[in-house]
């Protein structure tokens, strides 16, 4: 299951059975539900960064981050997104995070 969320916080379940993105990504994990993504005056957590691109599906991997004065402290998890057409992001799903990110 792939999740879509607005800016504003809205959350939309989607299919993502598709055998060609589990074929594309191995490691690419479901997701229970789609990472909170709140921020409150530069506090709170975000998306942060950008690897592993692929042009074919249009996604790549981001980072949920703990962030305090916009400044990312920790990071959560890692998971594969898309852009949503208006606004918002679709999740495709976790994967595992960088040894970058690990530090």
């Amino acid at each position: 299951m792939a999740f879509s969320q607005t800016e504003d916080g809205r959350k939309k379940a989607m299919q993502s059975d598709d055998p060609r993105i589990r074929e594309k990504f191995p490691d690419l994990e479901p997701l229970e539900e789609p990472p909170a993504l709140i921020t409150i005056p530069g506090c709170g957590m975000k998306l942060m960064g950008q690897r592993d691109e692929d042009k074919e599906t249009n996604s790549f991997v981001s980072n949920q981050c703990l962030v305090i004065l916009a400044i990312p402290v920790f990071c959560m998890k890692a998971v594969r997104v898309a852009a949503a057409p208006v606004e918002g992001w679709y999740f495709l799903g976790q994967v595992p995070l960088s040894g970058a990110a690990k530090l």
